[in-house]
């Protein structure tokens, strides 16, 4: 065997993939080597809805690449896909591949969405639900650095309803947590939530402070004002923490070192402010900490990203 097949076995033998993931399993990355001797790399994802992939070559000599080969973002959704196929060069005498990956919810962006956009009232016609967190988005817009945490916090009643303030696809909903919260309104790990991934390319998150029964699964498609858990149980408190925030593209490329950035990288994800729709002006705007307000369902704003076809189903 010549030199340059010698190389090239032992490349394949020491293949080293490091994974970097929050949620182990959920899209797993392999190689395998083709017929002609091109190495392609494959994406198995279980998850529901769009996550974006990030390939970090670590040490790649005697190949050429489909993707970049300094850090490539790729778009995958559940199933199997080939992301990056890596072709042996003619004149190499040498080759190694070393690469490692981590994913994130949903397509990186590299503009900042907009953030005008008017959503419902996350309940039921009719509800009055209490603001309790507007104070951290209206007072400081502008002065908060980029990554600073912006949410909307709705004051429930037991037995209301919890409905979708936009259309989107649920790609995680847990109700596991079946104790109320007693402390005050910050955001824990371990929470019931339900998280949607909405047309534009941002992500919401409906972080709930007490039991709930889902009335919604990971994978379905949901409408504007459409109901996506109750609260069930007797709780201190009924509360919905709500955000809003997309995944972009320059700070996931800043980082090298996987999907838990070290302290002071830059965090991927960032946060806009949400403007809810308020009849009373027939526009958006932001809430006011401690005032009540009545959810409706106008026509027009819930049909603003339907289909025709979605529109003749629910008669608007």
């Amino acid at each position: 065997m010549h030199s340059t097949a010698k190389s090239f076995l032992l490349a394949l033998l020491c293949l080293c993939v490091i994974r970097l993931t929050a949620q182990e399993g959920l899209i797993t990355c392999s190689s395998e080597q083709n017929t002609d001797r091109s190495i392609s790399i494959y994406a198995d994802s279980k998850a529901e809805g769009e996550y974006t992939v990030k390939l970090i070559f670590t040490n790649l000599m005697g190949y050429t690449t489909t993707v970049n080969t300094d850090i490539a973002l790729i778009t995958v959704y559940r199933g199997r896909r080939e992301i990056a196929r890596l072709t042996p060069s003619k004149t190499a005498s040498s080759f190694a591949l070393n690469y490692r990956y981590s994913y994130f919810p949903g397509s990186s962006l590299r503009k900042r969405p907009d953030s005008t956009f008017r959503y419902l009232l996350p309940a039921n016609i009719g509800a009055n639900l209490r603001i309790s967190m507007v104070s951290s988005i209206a007072e400081t817009i502008g002065q908060k650095p980029a990554d600073a945490l912006l949410a909307t916090g709705f004051m429930y009643q037991k037995t209301d309803t919890i409905c979708a303030a936009r259309a989107g696809m649920v790609y995680e909903a847990i109700d596991a947590v079946k104790e109320g919260e007693k402390g005050s309104e910050f955001y824990k790990s371990e929470r019931n939530r339900i998280r949607i991934q909405q047309k534009d390319g941002t992500l919401a998150t409906y972080s709930i402070l007490a039991p709930i029964q889902l009335l919604v699964a990971p994978g379905e498609t949901v409408v504007p004002g459409q109901p996506l858990a109750v609260f069930n149980k007797e709780s201190e408190k009924y509360t919905v923490l709500f955000s809003v925030y997309y995944l972009d593209e320059k700070r996931l490329l800043a980082d090298r070192t996987g999907d838990v950035p070290p302290a002071g990288a830059p965090i991927p994800y960032l946060y806009l402010p949400v403007f809810f729709y308020q009849p009373e002006t027939d526009k958006g705007g932001l809430l006011l900490l401690n005032r009540r307000y009545t959810a409706t369902h106008p026509k027009e704003i819930i049909g603003l990203e339907l289909s025709k076809k979605d529109k003749k189903k629910l008669g608007l």
